[in-house]
């Protein structure tokens, strides 16, 4: 009887260890999800680091027959072998144009590949195309910014999740309706893998931002770039793992205008494991501006004007309203004001 309950009790102990063992194994389980490419003639995406590539007698997107797919200068135009068959047969002419290239990966998949071409003192192209998906239920985009052919740089290409048109880096690391998972690309991007990430977490929240125009998009990344997420919209915050966080892209749009936040003076954000982490940024702004004196004149040229929000966050390619501050010249010693002005056309 002893050697009975003897038994039982480690049948029991093996049962329970199985248990454990197999709950780990699921927790760690990938699911994964097949994409498919998407032509984007009309490019609506923000993207937090956009890149044009210049073309050397080739846009360099690999297939099976060669490094990338011819492109020549034809007269005025610019003849693309789309097709790589060796022979051009698209013309970009102008100053801008849209093509979508088409080949053999290594994997011997037939892939698309879609262009922006852009003629700004010799030709430049960019990705104009997402491979799109739906995992965990949510739809995922994902962006081949650097324009290699490839869609698995994580830190460098680029993501959307959700809805909507702002895109952060491509991240090791993907909320998804609130849970976090462990993200994996494969190069072509037609592959792509999640497991539940099991590491600590806190809240990033940068919903307290004060403006008359919308925050478009807010994106944060990790110090070492590996995983990012975009912030804007979300007014109770989104939770990322723990560790520090900067501030590396945003946008904030008013009608027709609109405005590209950098860090500038920003402090980077630090988020512990379980608690929320809010910032307080945005209006109202100050300008700081720099300046040359001689001969009498004082000048103050538009590139040497900065815009800083309250957390030290920088604005710029921006004009507040299609005006500029009036700068007041005064006597250092006196306080009298001598003159004051505006930039030219404002």
């Amino acid at each position: 009887m002893q050697m009975n309950e003897r038994r039982l009790g480690f049948l029991s102990v093996v049962g329970v260890s199985l248990l454990a063992l197999s709950g780990a194994i699921r927790a760690h389980e990938e699911e994964k999800a097949t994409f498919t490419y998407k032509s984007c003639q009309k490019w609506t995406i923000d993207l937090p680091k956009e890149a044009m590539s210049p073309i050397n007698n080739l846009i360099p997107i690999a297939h099976t027959g060669g490094l990338g797919f011819s492109a020549v200068i034809d007269g005025t135009a610019l003849a693309v072998d789309t097709n790589a068959d060796g022979r051009p047969d698209v013309k970009a002419k102008g100053t801008k144009a849209f093509m979508t290239l088409k080949g053999k990966n290594d994997l011997g998949r037939e892939f698309a590949y879609s262009v922006r071409l852009v003629n700004e003192g010799g030709w430049k192209f960019a990705a104009s195309g997402v491979m799109i998906g739906r995992v965990k239920g949510v739809e995922v985009r994902l962006i081949d910014q650097d324009n290699n052919g490839r869609y698995n740089d994580f830190g460098v290409d680029a993501m959307v999740v959700g809805n909507g048109d702002a895109a952060a880096f491509l991240s090791k690391v993907v909320n998804l309706d609130g849970t976090l998972y462990s993200l994996d690309v494969s190069a072509d991007g037609a592959e792509v893998s999640v497991a539940k990430y099991e590491g600590e977490s806190g809240t990033l929240n940068l919903s307290a931002y004060e403006t008359q125009g919308d925050l478009a998009s807010a994106v944060v990344s990790s110090m070492d770039d590996s995983m990012s997420f975009n912030l804007a919209n979300a007014k109770n915050g989104v939770r990322v793992p723990t560790g520090d966080y900067k501030v590396v892209h945003g946008t904030v749009t008013a009608g027709s205008e609109s405005a590209v936040i950098r860090a500038g003076k920003m402090k980077n954000l630090s988020v512990k494991s379980g608690e929320a982490t809010t910032l307080a940024w945005g209006g109202p702004l100050r300008a700081e501006v720099t300046w040359t004196h001689q001969n009498g004149t004082l000048t103050i040229a538009p590139e040497n004007l900065a815009y800083f929000g309250k957390a030290g966050e920088q604005y710029t390619n921006w004009k507040p309203d299609g005006q500029t501050p009036t700068f007041i010249v005064k006597d250092a010693k006196t306080g009298k004001e001598i003159t004051k002005a505006r930039f030219g056309g404002c």
